[in-house]
């Protein structure tokens, strides 16, 4: 009886290994109200004349996007990258900020600046 206890046991903690090894951790990463936090991960739309538009991330993790027309991102309280496309059919490439950072558009381009055409994958490290 206790040779059967001890091998179900065995067994069973081998599966349970087995199955945590091969599960990915779970995203946590999701989009929140704004509410006028600074903590939050921001990406904004709009400048130029417009009026903005906040979206706004909280949780590490990562997330699959389509932003288009980003003229402005504030890490928060958060290390983030994100993968960029500057401008429509160019070329991707990845920005990364740290806590408390900030980019915007008219550090690259000044009074020429072009928003981002679009951002498409989001990490909160």
């Amino acid at each position: 009886m206790k040779a059967a206890l001890r091998k179900l046991l065995t067994v069973g903690t081998i599966t349970l290994a087995a199955f945590s090894l091969a599960t990915p951790p779970a995203s946590a990463i999701n989009r929140v109200d704004c509410a006028g936090r600074n903590d939050f991960a921001l990406f904004s739309t709009g400048g130029f004349g417009q009026t903005p538009t906040y979206v706004c991330f909280a949780n590490g993790g990562d997330v699959d996007v389509a932003l288009y027309g980003i003229t402005h991102v504030r890490s928060g309280d958060n290390k983030i990258s994100y993968l960029y496309q500057k401008t429509q059919g160019g070329e991707l490439a990845w920005r990364t900020l740290g806590k408390w950072q900030v980019w915007e558009v008219f550090s690259e381009g000044g009074v020429n600046a072009v928003p981002t055409h679009k951002v498409l994958h989001i990490i909160i490290h």
